[in-house]
């Protein structure tokens, strides 16, 4: 008796957090980002504008990091010419050692897309624990419910950030 007790009490409050979720609009992945965005200049961007893309790309990175100097312009151009036909945004999350270096890292490449403020350690942290994983550059492919759909790293095996390109690639042509 007491068990059924508890699983009722136990669905009635899984219930009120799905409506209370779902009348505030708001997605596990925008939820774990943190109250805003920085674009490259600094300036803060509301976590609203990603809740209506398809996708999300989060981009561990640092401008410190050979492998990732060399994939980032690759990742730019990628953004550049379809990040609005295929619905997406990525957002970096840095791993550099200032704000000074994660804005001036996406300033000299290019990077027109948020990043998760380098001074919010808790959201940067929240996201490394729920996506990251052991190296960089590191990208993770996840649909709108926060559901990773592709991601560098298979288990422990490194596959680079290449193969979550492709895998976007793949989830629009389906």
């Amino acid at each position: 008796m007491f068990g059924k007790f508890v699983f009722a009490i136990g669905t009635f409050a899984a219930i009120g957090v799905f409506l209370l979720v779902d009348h505030l609009n708001v997605t596990p992945v925008a939820e774990s980002l943190g109250n805003s965005l920085v674009d490259r200049k600094g300036k803060e961007i509301s976590i609203s504008e990603i809740k209506e893309k398809d996708y999300i790309l989060l981009y561990f990175s640092a401008s410190w990091c050979p492998p990732c100097r060399k994939f980032t312009p690759e990742l730019v151009e990628f953004y550049d010419d379809h990040h609005e036909a295929y619905n997406f945004e990525v957002i970096l999350v840095p791993n550099d050692q200032s704000e000074d270096d994660a804005i001036d890292y996406m300033r000299d490449y290019g990077m027109d897309f948020p990043s998760i403020p380098f001074t919010d350690y808790g959201a940067r942290q929240k996201i490394q624990k729920m996506y990251g994983a052991r190296g960089i550059p590191h990208l993770v492919l996840l649909n709108k419910d926060g559901r990773v759909l592709s991601t560098s790293y298979d288990g422990t095996k490194y596959l680079g950030p290449q193969i979550v390109l492709g895998a976007l690639q793949n989830e629009i042509r389906e």
